[in-house]
């Protein structure tokens, strides 16, 4: 069995008295007759293996629930209502395996309709999902049974030969059953599966202009591997635009392609470049010094004395430094360079 009923107010009536080991062995005890369908062993130290009672007062209160709750017989420790439930559950059977052999052939014939509407659909040139529901496959197959049950009928090839004239006596339910009738007329394909066009083959990109004489190789390469990387074609009319904007620019081709790879960018426009990246511009000038530099310097000169000024400091850094020898301990210092 998988499962039993527990009826919780019969089962409270009959185990209030019970202390917390015992009403735990005595639910493991259940649990293994129902489990096992039969009695439980006549050995006590079994039955306290099967349980899992491992200490004294756990073995104590298994042997108070048999002692109990069931009775020994020679099989085994029985409990009366797990043999009423037991024996109950033995009279369904039969009705359990009918039920089974029924939900089988249901299942089986909703297999095999599925099949069969999936194969008239690819016979009509139609394709479904294969999670697709037998409703919505049932809804797709209906339109074409119609046009196969209008479409004219046709002569066999082989004429059908005629029947004797004494035939056997066959039953009533001779003609009854799931085989079919054999085929009388044959239908001719409702569809027709249309010819795939072949896609156009894609147009191989066109190879880059020549380098230009006034570019030198690396700038060139740089600036094709940019480019490249950004997937934009480089052809003569793109060329043509870049020494159009760097003639705006008063830069020659080279210097605007330098640029270029430096920005990284796809393209560049004249207009895009800073004052001091123009063609004849003067070069950025330092800015000022800020004031707070100017306060600092005048407070170290204030504290320092003249040593702090710039051209002191200048003048130190650029005097030849005089080297002395002053290993003798008594002698007087010797200047040597």
């Amino acid at each position: 069995m998988n499962y039993f009923e527990l009826h919780i107010g019969d089962y409270e009536a009959a185990t209030a008295h019970l202390s917390l080991l015992e009403d735990a062995a005595y639910g493991r005890l259940l649990r293994i007759y129902y489990r096992t369908e039969r009695p439980l062993p006549a050995d006590t130290k079994q039955v306290c293996r099967l349980v899992r009672a491992a200490s004294k007062p756990e073995r104590d209160a298994v042997q108070a629930v048999l002692d109990e709750f069931f009775e020994l017989r020679e099989d085994g420790w029985h409990q009366v209502r797990c043999d009423e439930e037991l024996q109950r559950y033995a009279d369904r059977e039969p009705e359990r395996e009918a039920k089974k052999a029924n939900e089988d052939t249901r299942l089986k014939r909703h297999r095999e309709e599925r099949a069969a509407l999936f194969k008239a659909l690819n016979d009509a040139g139609q394709h479904a999902p294969w999670n697709t529901k037998i409703e919505a496959l049932r809804a797709m197959v209906a339109p074409l049974q119609k046009q196969t049950a209008t479409a004219p009928a046709t002569q066999p090839e082989t004429p059908v030969p005629p029947l004797p004239a004494t035939a056997p006596a066959t039953p009533a339910t001779a003609t009854h059953g799931n085989v079919p009738p054999p085929p009388t007329s044959q239908s001719p394909k409702i569809e027709e599966k249309e010819e795939r066009v072949p896609a156009p083959a894609r147009k191989r990109a066109s190879p880059p202009p020549a380098r230009p004489p006034d570019v030198s190789e690396r700038v060139w390469l740089d600036w094709l591997d940019l480019r490249n990387a950004k997937r934009a074609p480089v052809t003569a009319t793109v060329l043509d635009s870049a020494r159009e904007e760097a003639a705006k620019a008063g830069l020659h081709l080279e210097a605007f392609l330098r640029l270029w790879c430096g920005r990284g960018s796809q393209g560049l426009q004249a207009d895009w470049l800073k004052p001091h990246e123009r063609g004849g511009a003067t070069p950025p000038q330092p800015a000022p010094e800020p004031a707070w530099r100017t306060e600092q310097r005048a407070r170290n000169v204030a504290f320092l004395g003249p040593a702090a000024s710039p051209e002191a400091r200048a003048a130190v850094a650029a005097a030849t430094p005089e080297t002395f020898d002053m290993e003798a301990p008594d002698a007087a210092p010797q200047r040597l360079g």
